[in-house]
């Protein structure tokens, strides 16, 4: 009934474009454009000249842009496919509803206006609201803000001083701490997140082209000026040649017949045609395309889904990556990893190998601090564990999950977990437990309170500290629990100390206590928060991925500069930086880490904010920054752009990592957009050229490596095609200029052109990414595809092929017959000596084969033969090669 009224709680994605529209959006690119213009103009010729060999050319041209279209439809229609069962897969959500009076379990989009949704721990906000009631209710909201801290929400229905607290709730966010109720006042396009993404629908549509398309635009517009510079040239040429032999009466007749010379001339506006579509690298599209595709269906092995195709060419000239901390350098979830207990530190290193140093606790030091977090949990928090004892999914606040994982530890249980009523204050919690029906084992024999929280908070509550004399291995939990010591100032201030070095270490120091309760007290909680014994201070941290550091160190390797954009703050910041490589792990001076590290508030005084970027002033920090802390979304957006923008190291190509819907700004702006495939938002992931699965850096690595393989595949068959172009161009100009026709036939040139280059970009463009490819720095974005060394290639390999071919076609007797009947009339082509002409066409083909393994390399390697035997595909499609043109040859050519 009111679905009908504001619709379904989703937001509707725009239809997805059938396979024709992805198709003539292909067609559109400038270099299949002009491919069609070069297939019209030789069937025009063909048709007017009644030429079967341009009729069949124009047409060939045509096959090989319906490969190319057909191919990249297909590919994008793929992806795009799969993108949208990505985005089905994350929005399905179950939420708890209050309808009728009566509490169901309900799909997010089947919410609708004036539903009352259960919230708690752990919980998705699915639409926007307001608060109706709530207990310590705190909402993170990083995903629209990009604040790491979580807000509280409140209402005046449910405190006097709720007033100052926020009411209002978004879609999108995330609820970290409490439990409230919430009236449904907006769904589905209605909400605030919807707007952001419909306010971005501009900006995404003018998204300017890839680095390879304008590259490849830059290329076909310099192709074309050559190809029709060579053409007119020849068809000049032979004109001047034309009337001399007229003005002379050397050719032909010595007065102007219609019948003969127009088809003379007509002739010679043919070869300059037939010169203009030789100069055209028509498998070039076709390369790129099967590259491109090729890549693309690897990567997604990488947990790299491409949403552009040309973004896995762009990733291969990356530069610079600004890196989010939070699940993509780390795990994004918490885990202690060092335990202080009365002056003994254990520190407990990988998750997986926790419980070693743990097990030198006593077992009734364990069993004391187990039950104390286990008791004193009192969100909707828990863990889940796989068949082999490993995590699988953890619900709820993350430091209590990560405390809870650490009784499990502590105990070897995943079961025995009761979570009893709570009491929270300001940065700590606290739980009483009653006698009977609240005892644990033989934990305790009366009223208890424990208490966590943070050490500047919990440790001065704290009058007594549990004894070192408790650690002997016989004594009980209750032992420990009774033997404890007055808290002096010294040791309150090795308790400090520990406190205050995990936080240096980027770790988040947590406070345990407790305190055994007299029977006749009757107290609430909070007053009951006094003469603590502190237990331990636990210190909980996100961990590094393992793979990261390795990762780090190979894109430094690859000459890509890694900075990390982080709304942490900055010794978190600087510790995980240290760990992972982006900051070396010596000691730095302060002039050093001022230099590399700023809060956000740093860089905007420093460098402005927004467009007002102080260039100049950016410049100077730019080559040392590696971190920016406590940033937000629009500082994030701010360096994206200045780095972009600046010189000096040279034009850079910057891709950037964003899971939030305030990252969509950056993401757009960056060459590449980097989106989180598991935390990332609808917003951030549609406004991303490439989204990341797994949310792991070393994944972005792979699609660098793989976006390099793609440009040397692309750059390997250009040098090919441009060698073959270019020594066949020249061939038909110099044969057209002297002797009036060119030694390659149209069909010759067809052969060549399109079977061998289109076997040939399934050869080159089909090799595997090697590990070197990660030792050598990007090429810069202003760079053409054609490289000097390339350049050197092309013209070494042209000029040795006409130099043979010259010799051929000139030094092996004459290549132009008389006609006995008329000797001032040339015969035509099809009475010339084949076996010469086939001699000099095998030549031609036998050079390209070979030419094809030297185009493997593009750096001037001297072994072109190296790794040859790594690529099946380019051996096959050789072979293949070689067997059609000798049946070219014995089956077509008349003796």
């Amino acid at each position: 009934r009111r679905q009908e009224d504001f619709g379904l709680n989703e937001h509707a994605m725009e239809p997805q474009d059938s396979i024709l529209k992805i198709a003539w959006d292909a067609l559109q690119d400038p270099s299949l454009l002009f491919l069609c213009f070069a297939s019209l103009v030789s069937l025009v010729i063909g048709v007017v000249s009644s030429q079967s060999q341009e009729i069949v050319e124009g047409i060939a041209i045509l096959a090989a842009v319906l490969v190319v279209v057909t191919v990249t439809a297909v590919n994008d229609y793929h992806k795009e496919k799969q993108f949208r069962s990505l985005r089905e897969v994350q929005e399905e959500v179950w939420v708890t509803v209050i309808r009728d009076s009566a509490v169901e379990q309900v799909l997010n989009k089947d919410l609708v206006v004036g539903d009352v949704v259960l919230l708690s721990a752990g919980d998705m906000v699915c639409a926007d609201g307001i608060i109706l009631d709530q207990s310590d209710l705190q909402v993170s909201e990083q995903s629209l803000t990009g604040e790491s801290s979580p807000k509280r929400k409140g209402s005046s229905l449910c405190a006097p001083s709720a007033h100052l607290l926020s009411p209002a709730i978004f879609s999108g966010t995330f609820v970290q701490e409490g439990e409230g109720k919430m009236v449904v006042l907006a769904v589905g396009p209605s909400t605030y997140q919807a707007s952001i993404q419909e306010s971005m629908k501009e900006d995404m549509e003018g998204c300017k082209k890839s680095i390879l398309q304008l590259k490849l635009d830059s290329m076909t517009t310099t192709i074309t000026k050559v190809g029709a510079a060579a053409g007119i040239l020849t068809v000049l040429v032979l004109l001047a040649r034309f009337s001399v032999g007229f003005v002379r009466g050397e050719c032909c007749k010595e007065r102007w017949v219609n019948s003969i010379h127009l088809p003379e001339i007509l002739d010679y506006l043919i070869t300059g045609v037939t010169i203009f579509v030789v100069a055209v690298p028509e498998g070039l599209p076709l390369a790129i395309t099967v590259a491109l595709a090729l890549s693309v269906r690897k990567m997604m092995n990488d947990n790299n889904l491409v949403r552009h195709l040309s973004a896995s060419e762009t990733m291969g000239s990356v530069s610079s990556i600004c890196s989010d901390k939070t699940g993509t350098l780390t795990s994004g979830r918490m885990t202690a990893v060092r335990v202080w207990v009365s002056g003994q530190d254990c520190i407990l290193g990988e998750e997986g190998r926790a419980g070693e140093p743990l097990a030198e606790l006593p077992r009734g030091v364990r069993e004391l601090l187990a039950y104390s977090l286990a008791i004193n949990t009192s969100f909707k928090s828990n863990v889940s564990y796989s068949r082999d004892g490993q995590v699988s999914s953890s619900q709820g606040n993350e430091t209590e999950c990560a405390l809870l994982r650490l009784v499990d530890m502590l105990l070897n249980i995943q079961e025995k977990r009761r979570c009893l009523t709570f009491s929270s204050d300001r940065k700590r919690m606290s739980t009483i437990v009653g006698d009977d029906t609240d005892r644990i084992d033989s934990v305790m024999t009366g009223r208890r309170i424990f208490c966590k929280g943070a050490p500047e908070v919990v440790i001065p509550l704290c009058s007594r500290i549990i004894s070192s004399s408790s650690f002997s291995s016989s004594s009980s939990s209750a032992a420990v629990a009774a033997d404890n010591q007055p808290m002096t100032v010294e040791l309150r201030a090795r308790a400090d100390g520990m406190a205050c070095m995990m936080g240096k270490e980027g770790l988040r120091p947590i406070a345990v206590a407790f305190r055994d309760m007299e029977e006749e007290e009757d107290v609430d909680e909070l007053s009951a928060e006094r003469d603590l014994v502190l237990l331990a201070i636990v210190g909980l941290e996100d961990p590094l991925r393992a793979e990261v550091p390795a990762a780090i160190r190979a894109c430094q390797q690859a000459g890509i500069t890694v900075r990390m954009v982080t709304g942490d703050n900055e010794e978190t910041a600087i510790s995980i930086a240290k760990k992972c490589g982006i900051l070396p792990q010596r000691e730095m001076n302060e002039k050093e880490m001022r230099a590399s590290v700023f809060t956000g508030k740093q860089f905007r005084e420093l460098v402005g904010e927004k467009e007002d970027i102080d260039m100049e002033q950016l410049e100077q920090i730019l080559p040392k920054l590696r971190i920016l802390a406590r940033s937000t979304p629009l500082d994030k957006l701010a360096l994206v752009g200045g780095i972009q923008d600046s010189e000096s190291c040279g034009l850079q190509t910057v891709a950037v990592t964003g899971d939030g819907t305030n990252d969509a700004p950056a993401l757009l702006r960056a060459h590449i957009g980097l989106a989180m495939g598991k935390a990332g938002t609808q917003v951030a992931q549609n406004a991303a050229d490439i989204i990341i699965l797994d949310d792991n850096f070393a994944s972005i690595l792979q699609a660098v490596k793989w976006g390099r393989n793609v440009h040397d595949n692309i750059c390997k068959f250009l040098q090919f095609q441009l060698t073959v172009n270019c020594s066949a161009c020249i061939l038909a100009v110099v044969g057209g200029s002297v002797l009036s026709e060119s030694p390659l036939t149209a069909m010759q040139l067809l052969w060549v052109n399109m079977i061998m280059d289109s076997l040939a970009s399934l050869s080159l463009a089909s090799e595997d990414p090697s590990p070197d490819l990660l030792k050598r720095p990007p090429c810069p974005r202003d760079q053409p595809l054609l490289s000097p060394a390339m350049v050197k290639f092309v013209l070494g390999h042209a000029a040795w092929q006409i130099l043979v071919l010259s010799f051929l076609v000139f030094g092996m007797g004459d290549v132009c017959s008389p006609d006995i009947a008329n000797p001032n009339v040339c015969a035509p082509a099809e009475s010339l000596p084949t076996t010469h002409y086939t001699i000099v066409f095998t030549c031609f083909v036998f050079l390209q084969l070979f030419n094809q393994i030297n185009a493997r390399k593009i750096h001037g390697e001297v072994n072109v033969f190296k790794g040859i035997f790594d690529n099946m595909y380019f051996l096959i499609i050789t072979m293949i090669e070689l067997l059609c043109q000798c049946m070219m040859v014995q089956v077509t050519t008349k003796e």
